[in-house]
């Protein structure tokens, strides 16, 4: 099987060419608002001045200074994953595009150093500094790296081979080789995730549909809700009245298990979409909960809600 660099992947950055996402990284206070590209009052955006003069931006930096900005909120997200290496001879960085530690960053195909300049104007092409780009053929840009005609599409959620085992390639895409030499039935709270779970949904996931603005992504329930969340789970579980779960939903001392919050106590995505095919996880346990069903024609449903739109809301919030 291919690895996962594709064409869908190739054809998602045709249209959505910004910047790239990572995981959280540490980023310099932020000091300034409004897009800090072509303005050369705005270099303290993203630079912080040493003797009134830019400070160079150490490179495991830049990737969170973009992020800033360009995290499908702000301003559109640039759906190419990054924070990997490339692990196919079909796939290899031109001469001179630099990596971090052998990784993508955004850095390695946008060069920010044009509208760096003391008076940059904006050119009428290439506005988001691509390198080596010629005006119209996005598709030859990303030939710089893959070899044209070598790739297939390829759904990380497609988990299961049709003889039952597990496929592998399929996990690391999202998790690092590292986890998947332990068989884990159980939640951990370390998934080993390449990059914060958040961005890493959102690197083939751009558009995102929510209730309300700015949305639940990132927003850390209060310890009420998350006794709430608890209580929900294992109202279902106990034969006890409500006072005797509230009691010992206190004396467990955990988190929710089936709507999981991420490592910060943040929302992510998994805390509402279970991502994983079914079968992946023993049935009935935690990490099947709202697992995505399997379709007749060998295909996963989309990863719905874990408890359908209505119920997952009152998991969280009295109705």
């Amino acid at each position: 099987m291919p690895v996962p660099g594709t064409k869908s992947i190739i054809f998602m950055m045709l249209i959505a060419a910004a910047s790239s996402l990572s995981g959280a990284q540490p980023i310099p206070e932020e000091k300034s608002t409004g897009s800090p590209h072509w303005a050369s009052g705005r270099c303290v955006t993203c630079h912080e001045k040493a003797h009134e003069s830019p400070r160079t931006i150490p490179p495991e930096v830049s990737t969170g200074l973009c992020l800033k900005c360009h995290d499908g909120n702000h301003v559109k997200a640039e759906s190419h994953p990054i924070l990997r290496g490339f692990k196919s001879v079909n796939v290899s960085p031109p001469n001179g595009w630099p990596l971090m530690n052998g990784l993508i960053t955004c850095t390695t195909c946008h060069t920010m150093k044009s509208h760096c300049l003391p008076e940059p104007v904006r050119p009428k092409t290439n506005t988001q500094f691509l390198r080596d780009y010629r005006e119209g053929r996005l598709l030859e840009f990303c030939s710089n790296c893959h070899v044209d005609g070598q790739y297939k599409p390829f759904n990380p959620h497609d988990q299961i081979e049709p003889d039952g085992r597990i496929r592998s390639q399929s996990c690391e895409f999202c998790h690092a080789p590292s986890f998947m030499q332990n068989t884990r039935h159980k939640r951990t709270g370390s998934p080993d995730l390449f990059v914060d779970s958040k961005m890493l949904c959102k690197n083939c996931h751009l558009e995102h549909w929510d209730f309300f603005d700015p949305g639940h992504l990132g927003q850390v329930p209060s310890a009420e809700m998350r006794e709430r969340m608890l209580i929900q789970e294992l109202a279902g579980k106990l034969v006890l009245n409500d006072q005797q779960i509230r009691r010992y939903a206190r004396s467990i001392q955990r988190g929710p298990e089936r709507l999981p919050l991420d490592e910060n106590q943040q929302i992510a995505c998994h805390t509402c979409h279970n991502p994983h095919q079914a079968g992946v996880f023993p049935a009935g346990s935690a990490l099947a909960f709202g697992e995505m069903s399997n379709r007749a024609d060998g295909r996963e449903d989309a990863p719905n809600v874990r408890s359908g739109e209505k119920g997952l809301c009152i998991n969280c919030h009295d109705p």
